[in-house]
């Protein structure tokens, strides 16, 4: 008796890899984590790792998707693969307002936050 590996019915799409392509290409996850580094002034990669990590659990915490928000990808650059984060605009704002506290961009943002709110 045979027993295949994959009947034809059977379908050869990951549903969490075509959930990532249809974001990507709604332009859903437009932004990159590691490009944050730069701009939020981080000193390596551990510290938005760790940023990540916060943001996952307020989405978890808050029943957020964070499959549509925050999604661990890998890229190359020369003959170097690399762990990066690609981030919906809510996932940017999230990482850019729970980074490292002691972090004066990060502050800034959190007080910008605070007066537009007060603003409103």
């Amino acid at each position: 008796m045979e027993h295949p590996l994959l009947r034809i019915e059977q379908s050869l799409e990951n549903p969490y890899i075509e959930n990532f392509r249809s974001n990507v290409k709604s332009r859903k996850l437009k932004y990159y984590a590691r490009d944050l580094i730069g701009e939020l002034g981080y000193r390596d990669v551990a510290q938005i790792q760790n940023t990540i990590k916060r943001v996952s659990c307020i989405c978890k915490a808050l029943d957020i998707p964070l499959e549509e928000n925050v999604q661990a990808i890998f890229r190359s650059e020369g003959h170097v693969l690399y762990q990066d984060w690609i981030l919906s605009p809510l996932g940017y704002f999230l990482v850019t307002i729970n980074g490292q506290s002691t972090n004066p961009t990060v502050g800034e943002a959190q007080i910008n936050l605070f007066l537009k709110y007060m603003n409103r």
